[in-house]
């Protein structure tokens, strides 16, 4: 931002350039405003990050997921803010649009619990929360469910985005378990994840609860990079990946 801009906005707060709301100084629209502009094309594919199904290439592919944005522009930004800086303002927003979009996407399906992906004790008490689970208690309370702690990361693992689909899931083989006490046998789970890339660790959850007896199980995350691994801007959408 140039200084002059900086020093105006500081003395006269600016205003979304869509709906004229008070917004930061360093923003051009309200929270609600970007998120609008990365809401979820017509025709995307959930499974393979594409807006043209490409679910050929990959052996990933989830029983039912949703989402209702892609990730880039306002809302990466928003989940950026939830995920390493907690903003209770950013989770409301977000869980709020997705527990629109559970209801839109999956309007027949009865859940009886909402759960959601773990993080090792380890990386929980570095970071002081775990994001997916600040927004599976919003979005339970907004659909009228539970919230169970229902899996268990035993270890820390690397991180997920430095590996391939295959890394991903090798890396999570043992680390995720169902804890002990876990009512799950005939249940119809929805779990949530904060971003869905290849699916990988959603994949090894659903495959932890279905194992355990679960009836079936609906993944709803925030946002879905375009094309999978890499996120990419969703101007790129002519481009291979």
């Amino acid at each position: 931002m140039k200084i002059s801009k900086y020093i105006s906005r500081i003395f006269f707060p600016g205003k979304c350039i869509h709906c004229g709301s008070i917004i930061p100084f360093s923003d051009d629209f309200c929270r609600q405003c970007s998120l609008k502009e990365c809401t979820v094309p017509e025709g995307f594919c959930f499974h393979c990050n594409s807006r043209q199904c490409r679910c050929e290439d990959t052996d990933t592919k989830l029983r039912h997921i949703c989402a209702p944005f892609i990730y880039t522009d306002g809302a990466k930004r928003i989940l950026t803010e939830l995920k390493f800086k907690g903003k209770s303002y950013s989770a409301e927003l977000i869980s709020e649009e997705i527990a629109r979009k559970v209801i839109s996407d999956f309007p027949d399906v009865r859940f009886d619990f909402v759960t959601f992906v773990p993080m090792s004790d380890n990386a929980e008490k570095r970071r002081g929360y775990n994001q997916s689970e600040v927004l599976a208690r919003k979005i339970a309370g907004k659909l009228f469910l539970p919230c169970r702690e229902a899996l268990k990361k035993t270890k820390d693992t690397p991180k997920q985005h430095y590996l391939n689909a295959s890394g991903r899931r090798q890396n999570l083989a043992d680390a995720i378990i169902l804890r002990e006490g876990t009512e799950i046998k005939g249940k119809t789970v929805l779990l949530l994840d904060d971003i869905k890339t290849t699916g990988s660790t959603l994949t090894v959850c659903e495959e932890v609860l279905l194992s355990a007896g679960a009836r079936d199980v609906y993944c709803a995350v925030a946002a879905i990079p375009v094309f999978g691994n890499i996120p990419r801007s969703i101007d790129k959408k002519d481009k291979k990946p």
